[in-house]
């Protein structure tokens, strides 16, 4: 770890580990000059080279929106600074329009609520089949607002670290937590009962992981425009306040 005593000399640094194709992490107290580093190194880094090649990632849209209006840059073909969702969402969105035909669906968060609320209420008319209950998750326990909603971001972890079921089950079975297998039981079947939406849909929990793997298993050179989009694959990504950014997006 190295100690920078001004935003010149972080710049440089930053500048010259993306230009050798290494990563590098700058911290600092709020108001120490990070955002800015972000800035300089863009600016530097689009003018010397193709800047269409250079991206900045933030946590919303209205963090990009703000860096959007900052970013010194020559003309380019695409957005200087975009939301880690956003970049994500696009790519998933222009790979399944290329690849499948079909436009992509995103399942929000709210529809994820009305979703499993279908699911659960399902279980409990016995219209399905539903999970084995236990003395710690029971039907009535199910049936409240609470239940669904840490339901839910449980799901939402396991699809956005593209954690399998069959390995939570196992880790049920190995740490004798029966109350695993059944969140198994239903975000197995909650992900299932979602391709009944059609060949475009996507959970947004789960957006991260399919960009992950399509930037993986594309053979498009970075600083070349993608093989299913006209757009860049950006050569250098820059992100402002990564602090802020979901846990699942940082394996993208």
């Amino acid at each position: 770890m190295k100690d920078f005593f001004s935003v010149r000399t972080a710049t440089d640094e930053v500048v010259g580990n993306l230009s050798r194709g290494e990563s590098l992490a700058v911290l600092g107290i709020p108001g120490a000059g990070k955002s800015t580093v972000v800035k300089d190194s863009f600016a530097r880094l689009a003018t010397s080279r193709n800047a269409d090649s250079v991206l900045v990632l933030t946590p919303n849209r209205e963090h990009a929106d703000v860096l959007r209006n900052e970013l010194k840059s020559p003309v380019r073909s695409s957005a200087t600074a975009r939301s880690v969702h956003s970049y994500a969402f696009g790519i998933v969105a222009a790979h399944t329009a290329t690849t499948k035909g079909v436009p992509a669906l995103f399942v929000s968060g709210a529809d994820q609520d009305v979703r499993l609320a279908e699911q659960l209420q399902g279980y409990f008319d016995s219209t399905v089949t539903g999970p084995q209950w236990t003395t710690s998750m029971t039907p009535e326990l199910a049936r409240t607002d609470v239940f669904r909603t840490q339901l839910r971001d449980s799901i939402s972890e396991i699809m956005g670290h593209d954690f399998s079921y069959d390995r939570i089950v196992e880790f049920a079975h190995t740490h004798n937590r029966p109350e695993w297998e059944v969140l198994a039981f239903i975000g197995r079947e909650y992900e299932e009962l979602l391709t009944f939406l059609g060949e475009g849909a996507v959970d947004t929990s789960a957006v991260f992981t399919k960009a992950k793997h399509i930037v993986e298993e594309s053979r498009v050179v970075p600083g070349k425009a993608w093989d299913f989009a006209p757009e860049v694959l950006p050569a250098w990504i820059l992100c402002d306040s990564v602090q802020d950014f979901p846990d699942s997006a940082l394996g993208f």
